[in-house]
């Protein structure tokens, strides 16, 4: 499958960010993609799928209103015939909805940035961004991302999800950002979310009323600053003592 990849790294979009250069950037896994096409399960972070969450999801992939797109490195070459298999669905999915011609950003872009300078024992260049960023900044996360006020950036809100099925509360989460949006008089600001497959559903829907803002899914890139490992490549960069912070 052929699809029309935008070869931008981290590093590119945080320097987008420091230019004033505004984007909203949803990333699909093979979990979101397994749940916008129909399957039920429970994602590694103890979230459930729901039947309208799916319909939901579809739809901010199909319409995205100009968000990013972020999808897995593997759709760049389908590979082994085993995985073209596996993966098969999806591209039906993408055909069946005319999406060929959509533009693809690479889902892990934030991870691939963090390990890079984790190994170079740098400071990640998007922390120095969100430390020196201008406007308000929201983090929409759980609980345990608190803990980004005192060891990584400062934000001036927090808006805390709940531990299991976050798609219940989109409703909530939602209204409380147009909230702090319109008490701040439509200023730009950034919203960044950990907040799973509901996190590109908040996007899609916030961006036809922020669109001076910046809606970022950060995913669980801020785990490994707090020695809390939930995805693969985590207990390497907390091991090699490499977030330099």
């Amino acid at each position: 499958m052929n699809l029309n990849w935008i070869y931008k790294s981290g590093d590119d979009f945080c320097k987008e960010i420091n230019e004033g250069k505004v984007y909203n950037f949803a990333r699909y896994g093979d979990a979101e993609w397994a749940w916008l096409c129909g399957k039920v399960f429970t994602n590694s972070d103890g979230h459930d799928t729901f039947e309208n969450g799916s319909k939901e999801l579809a739809s901010s992939v199909i319409k995205p209103n100009g968000t990013r797109i972020g999808t897995m490195n593997i759709f760049r070459s389908w590979g082994s015939p085993e995985r073209k298999k596996k993966w098969q669905y999806i591209y039906q999915f993408i055909k069946k909805n005319n999406m060929l011609n959509y533009d693809w950003y690479h889902a892990c872009l934030w991870i691939n940035q963090q390990v890079e300078y984790a190994n170079k024992k740098l400071i990640n260049p998007l922390v120095t961004t969100l430390r020196n960023f201008k406007h308000k900044i929201i983090i929409v996360g759980p609980k345990h991302c608190r803990q980004i006020k005192d060891k990584i950036f400062n934000y001036d809100y927090f808006i805390e999800i709940p531990n299991k099925n976050c798609y219940i509360a989109k409703d909530k989460i939602y209204n409380k950002i147009i909230q702090i949006y319109k008490e701040n008089n439509n200023q730009p600001c950034l919203v960044g979310f950990s907040s799973g497959f509901t996190s590109n559903i908040l996007i899609n829907k916030l961006s036809y009323t922020m669109d001076n803002s910046w809606l970022l899914d950060f995913g669980s890139i801020w785990e490994p600053y707090f020695n809390i490992a939930i995805r693969g490549y985590q207990p390497d960069v907390i091991k090699n003592g490499g977030l330099i912070i």
